[in-house]
């Protein structure tokens, strides 16, 4: 899809960090959508995302390891009827 220059966006706004991207996984992504053009947003940042900013590697760092530790967190917390995920 990133690929296809007919795709219909030039833009990915991601609304809340926990979700799209865990650990380092951005840091691996976000070459990718500079290679095809696409920029990334997040609340954070103010708006794109520049990938050779030093504060955006410290962002996204700080950013992926909380999302990591509360993705730890939810599968130890125990459901309803008391058993664990």
């Amino acid at each position: 899809m990133l690929a296809d220059r007919d795709r219909g966006f030039d833009a990915i706004v991601v609304g809340e960090y926990v979700r799209p991207f865990s650990d380092n996984q951005f840091a691996h992504m976000l070459p990718l959508f500079d290679g095809y053009g696409v920029q990334v947003w997040f609340p954070e940042a103010g708006g794109p995302l520049q990938s050779d900013s030093p504060d955006l590697r410290a962002l996204m760092a700080m950013l992926g390891a909380q999302s990591q530790r509360e993705v730890l967190q939810a599968r130890h917390q125990p459901h309803r009827d008391g058993r664990m995920h």
